[in-house]
């Protein structure tokens, strides 16, 4: 996206050293401005390309640059001219649609750029412009899952790994959002390769106690819970834990939320005293934050009576459910059909205490609601 690049490099610079990180090694000052006649009919180019940039004139500006691309060329094959301009290129191509042009744009930058960081003469002004390249990638993906908005993502992961690689400063949240990508596609695998990496890279970044480590664990357990490796998500979703209750002012919303993780990974693995303990626990902290009774805590009483039901906990188990429903009538109404589902979970544990009047009044109830009575 065109921005004035000074000021680019003045905030790119600030993030690294507020990281206490230096910056990369292979970026240098740019070359004083004894320009030869060659490189003053480049810039003259690159800046009227830049200005209709500005104005969202993409086709325009897209000529300009293409001039520009003839004269770096002749400056030099592996010039930071010819880097930036590759850049310029690709991000006016992807921004006016031309998706194929600016792939093989998108090629050039990253060969461009692997031997300009090699040589260890990349100039701070162009790796502005390629770090311009990466936001767009990242502007262009949105909040889409769809194969092009990954494409997206993992050509700005992977502008920055060339550049600076896990100390960059926007690497962790450019890895997030490809991680919110897989999880949105069920790509468990991917989801858990990507967080572990994320993890390394809060770390570096953060410490290992901060709570966006803590957040990575949580991510990494789902993943893992995905996958059926239910042991490896209770060693990750237990670490996060530990992070958010040495806090000195523990988040009762992400401790609940990852007691709740924690119960349904132990039930899976038939672990239904402890199960239960946690449950219980979920609930507590989740009302702790969101009020007694309240019916957004009510998928944790669910949780807690499903698990008192698999360990023969009729009573107990029928007492929460009973519980739940009465407080989705109370926040939806008796007339809504959104309480079905509560009415059916119910009637499943009825028929473990084998209530068949209460069975029966379900039954009536569910119908009164326009529902399918399941036999």
């Amino acid at each position: 996206m065109p921005r004035d690049s000074r000021r680019k490099f003045e905030l790119l610079i600030a993030a690294w050293l507020a990281l206490g990180l230096a910056c990369p090694e292979a970026v240098h000052p740019s070359p004083p401005s004894s320009f030869t006649k060659l490189e003053h009919r480049w810039v003259d180019l690159k800046e009227n390309g830049s200005a209709q940039e500005a104005q969202r004139s993409w086709g325009t500006a897209e000529r300009y640059y293409l001039q520009a691309q003839a004269v770096a060329r002749r400056i030099g094959s592996e010039s930071n001219q010819l880097l930036e301009t590759e850049a310029r290129l690709a991000n006016v191509r992807l921004l006016g649609g031309k998706e194929q042009l600016a792939e093989e744009d998108y090629k050039n930058v990253i060969e461009l750029l692997k031997k300009k960081k090699k040589d260890k003469t990349l100039h701070q002004e162009t790796m502005i412009w390629v770090e311009d390249l990466a936001d767009t990638y990242v502007l262009k993906a949105g909040k889409k899952a769809d194969d092009r908005s990954l494409n997206y993502i993992n050509h700005a992961v992977r502008i920055r790994d060339v550049i600076s690689g896990d100390r960059h400063p926007r690497m962790s949240a450019t890895l997030q959002h490809l991680c919110n990508i897989y999880q949105m596609r069920h790509d468990w695998g991917a989801l858990d390769r990507t967080s572990q990496r994320l993890l390394k890279v809060d770390r570096l970044r953060y410490g290992r106690d901060h709570e966006r480590v803590a957040q990575d664990l949580y991510c990494i357990a789902s993943a893992k819970y995905r996958q059926g490796l239910h042991a490896d998500a209770e060693s990750y979703i237990r670490q996060a834990l530990d992070i958010y209750l040495k806090k000195e002012r523990p988040q009762a919303l992400a401790i609940a939320l990852s007691k709740t993780q924690l119960a349904h990974i132990l039930r899976s693995q038939k672990q239904y005293k402890l199960a239960e303990e946690e449950a219980r626990s979920a609930l507590s902290w989740m009302e702790r934050e969101l009020g007694k009774n309240s019916y957004n805590a009510n998928h944790n009483r669910d949780l807690l009576a499903s698990i008192l039901l698999d360990e023969g906990k009729i009573n107990e188990a029928v007492a929460e459910y009973e519980t739940s429903l009465t407080i989705a009538e109370s926040a939806l109404g008796k007339s809504s059909r959104e309480l079905i589902p509560y009415m059916e979970r119910l009637k499943s544990a009825y028929s473990r205490q084998k209530a068949r009047g209460k069975i029966k009044e379900i039954d009536s109830r569910i119908r009164a609601l326009g529902g399918k009575v399941k036999q």
